[in-house]
């Protein structure tokens, strides 16, 4: 008789481990299921817009455009990838310096002195720099450098 309890005991066992685990996932679905309908709206978040300023061109003269590259100069030896590109136009030229890797758009100052830093690859680099005056008239002006990574 006491085998017979055990049996039972543990047959009702089962059944009510199968029922609970029932009813559980079946709340765990309901959940899932309708739960987005009861909480709140998300909230949007957005960033805020900003235009980055756009170069100006500031010439007051008729002056006839031109660029010179001062630095680099023509065939220079590099031992660093990043370095400065320096030169001259007139006053207030919008000034585009392109190099292998990267580009660069910067302003002229009112002397008409312009800088910007270029990234170059191992090797022979062509860094090619043109300004463009108020009337869009432009001028270029080229350069070749040589980077190398060994120590000279």
């Amino acid at each position: 008789m006491e085998k017979v309890f055990i049996i039972r005991a543990v047959k009702n066992e089962i059944f009510l481990s199968t029922i609970v685990g029932f009813i559980l996932g079946l709340a765990v679905a309901a959940i899932l299921v309708f739960a987005p309908q009861f909480l709140p709206k998300k909230m949007n978040f957005q960033l805020a817009k900003t235009e980055t300023p756009k170069p100006t061109i500031k010439q007051s003269s008729n002056q006839k455009i031109f660029v010179q590259i001062t630095q680099p100069t023509d065939q220079s030896l590099l031992t660093t990838n990043q370095f400065s590109v320096k030169g001259k136009t007139v006053p207030g030229a919008l000034v585009v310096i392109s190099g292998e890797n990267s580009d660069l758009v910067v302003n002229a100052d009112d002397d008409g002195n312009f800088t910007g830093d270029i990234t170059v690859g191992e090797g022979i680099s062509n860094i090619a720099v043109t300004a463009y005056d108020e009337k869009n008239k432009s001028s270029n002006s080229e350069v070749k450098v040589y980077y190398t990574k060994e120590k000279i």
